[in-house]
């Protein structure tokens, strides 16, 4: 939990075992697709980015950016999509074999 931010790192305080690790997870995938998008370093950008789950959106604290984000928890997996809604107006698709 070094890497997140105080505010992160309150969400997480009360948490135990699973529900920890689930949740330290899933911040994690957050943050990572938003540093990809940005094309940034993920040493330095993981505790910037706080994800607005309501609106599903991910800002960047100190460069203020705000991305849209979809999150998803596929069977065993979770997975974050950052994008620009300007160049992204089509619903997210994810196909399964």
């Amino acid at each position: 939990m070094r890497y997140f931010s105080e505010a992160d790192k309150k969400d997480l305080i009360n948490l135990k075992a699973e529900d920890l690790r689930a949740a330290v997870l899933k911040k994690w995938v957050i943050k990572e697709a938003a540093i990809k998008w940005q094309k940034g370093d993920l040493a330095s950008g993981i505790s910037q980015w706080r994800f607005c789950e309501e609106k599903e959106m991910a800002l960047h604290q100190s460069l203020e950016l705000k991305i849209n984000l979809k999150f998803f928890h596929f069977e065993n997996w979770y997975i974050a999509i950052a994008f620009n809604k300007k160049t992204n107006k089509d619903p997210i698709i994810i196909c399964q074999n």
